[in-house]
């Protein structure tokens, strides 16, 4: 899930509730893509295929305890803090819904889908026309 998370959540900074936007934004590229919009994010989930094989000169940790891929969490960091955001191709993503998803990931807080107008802004997003709201 730490592909979810804003960027000024990873670089530990004051936030507040524009880390949900971020999240959303992030959660409805994966639901209509497959994928995360973070071009330099490699197919590795946060499960165990995250997880480092020990080198043949280390000892083996127990199986019950993951060793943590520290390189792949930089990775994370780095494409969410800097790397190019991109919605992947998608029969189901057209101009309307990149507009919402990218609305969600501005790297400014107070720039985010949201952030200014709540939820009033939201859903007056034309990716909810045609919707009863």
């Amino acid at each position: 899930m730490d592909r979810y998370m804003a960027p000024e959540m990873m670089l530990a900074q004051p936030y507040t509730k524009t880390v949900d936007l971020w999240s959303m934004g992030c959660l409805f590229c994966e639901m209509l893509t497959g994928s995360t919009p973070f071009k330099q994010d490699s197919a590795q989930s946060s499960s165990s295929s995250a997880m480092a094989s020990p080198q043949p000169h280390q000892m083996a940790p127990p199986p019950s305890t993951p060793v943590p891929d520290y390189a792949w969490m930089q990775r994370v960091l780095r494409a969410v803090v800097q790397g190019h955001i991109e919605v992947p191709p998608s029969e189901h993503v057209g101009p309307c819904e990149r507009s919402f998803i990218l609305g969600f990931l501005n790297r400014d807080p107070q720039q985010r889908l949201g952030a200014q107008g709540g939820h009033t802004e939201i859903i007056t997003h034309p990716f909810f026309a045609g919707w009863n709201l």
